[in-house]
């Protein structure tokens, strides 16, 4: 509102009425229009039915431009929310590739169809393909075939959340037709605390255990 000084100077100037039309828009109060005119009656019924049309298109403009503010505020809030996302997401995925690169044991991230997605180097060398060529493959096509069938019936399993892991001894065929036990782990992958259609496999090659007890068994 006006201070009584600033209406005392209005009317010292000339001014015979001061006139406020309030800005309403959505029940919202966003401000007032203040007309200063020199007839002391005001203006006119006509006059006033204009000033409040012009009123409430003033109050449409500045609640549009709010609404446009609040958009593009909300806007900037989700972009920096991705941008915090991605790179956490990133800083996430650096860890465990470096997890999966300097493991000791055979380590491969399998999709819902038991699909290699990725592989580390020691489960290349376990089995004899590079990462090119165990890519797309299914991990079962790693075992020998007698064992194939009731992998893939523990994997099912585990995808549809009948299981969270198993651990099993299977035989496992390399690319140059040598046979090699491994003790396969598999469990469902995480992201956070939520469960995923993906798997982490885990191959230790016991191939030398595997003699050596039957050379046990053997000489006893």
């Amino acid at each position: 509102p006006l201070s009584r000084e600033r209406i005392e100077a209005l009317q010292e100037g000339g001014v015979g009425a001061v006139v406020t039309v309030p800005l309403f828009a959505r029940g919202d109060l966003l401000g007032a229009l203040i007309l200063a005119v020199e007839d002391k009656e005001g203006p006119a019924a006509e006059q006033r039915q204009i000033l409040q049309e012009m009123a409430d298109e003033m109050a449409v403009g500045m609640q549009q431009v709010r609404l446009q503010q609040a958009v593009q505020e909300h806007t900037e809030r989700l972009e920096e929310m991705v941008r915090r996302r991605t790179r956490a997401l990133r800083a996430s995925e650096a860890r465990f590739r470096s997890t999966l690169e300097n493991a000791a044991i055979g380590i491969a991230l399998l999709d819902e169809d038991g699909q290699i997605l990725m592989s580390n180097p020691a489960l290349q060398q376990t089995v004899g393909y590079d990462r090119g060529e165990l890519q797309g493959m299914r991990f079962s096509e790693l075992m020998y075939p007698d064992d194939r069938e009731s992998d893939q019936a523990l994997y099912g399993k585990m995808v549809t959340g009948e299981l969270d892991l198993y651990e099993v001894e299977k035989r496992l065929m390399r690319k140059d037709g040598q046979v090699r036990w491994g003790l396969l782990t598999i469990s469902r992958a995480r992201r956070g605390s939520t469960m995923v259609r993906q798997a982490i496999a885990m191959v230790q090659d016991i191939t030398e255990q595997k003699r050596a007890q039957e050379a046990l068994i053997e000489s006893e």
